[in-house]
């Protein structure tokens, strides 16, 4: 798991790696355009653009996927995400492994850490990071953030 500003993007990674990519994709995005899928490089790469209300964190499961990275930053608005490493024993399974769907999901430990993502910050979650992102930092509030999907 990575967590920074984007203006350290360059201590992680270079120009010709998946993840700059998707973070220059992020920043050149043209906000006028609808939400949506939108291939970087076909299915390799390629971003989820969406608008959301945050919840209540409590309210979700975690979630982790297999087959990608997830490259999340936000473009408008402020959200909540936590985070735990599924290495541990403690990890329930709410949801078995879904491969068409390349996620699984699993019950709130009792121990993680929270992140508060804002425009300009990005996360990176890899096959053991299991993350809960959209929730409420002060009350449900409307955002606009995208998922970039790295194959793996």
């Amino acid at each position: 798991m990575i967590f920074d500003s984007v203006e350290n993007i360059e201590t992680y990674c270079d120009e010709i790696d998946p993840i700059y990519k998707a973070i220059q994709f992020v920043l050149n995005f043209d906000k006028t355009q609808p939400d949506g899928k939108y291939e970087i490089e076909g299915d390799d790469i390629f971003a989820n653009v969406m608008t959301v209300t945050t919840t209540d964190a409590s309210e979700k499961d975690f979630e982790a996927h297999q087959d990608h990275l997830d490259v999340q930053m936000l473009i408008e608005g402020c959200e909540r995400h936590d985070i735990v490493l599924l290495d541990s024993e403690e990890m329930e399974l709410t949801q078995e492994y879904d491969p068409d769907k390349d996620v699984l999901f699993v019950a709130e430990p009792d121990h993680f850490s929270t992140l508060i993502m804002k425009p300009g910050m990005f996360a990176v979650y890899g096959p053991i990071d299991g993350h809960r992102p959209c929730g409420s930092v002060e009350g449900e509030m409307k955002i606009r953030k995208v998922c970039v999907k790295i194959k793996l």
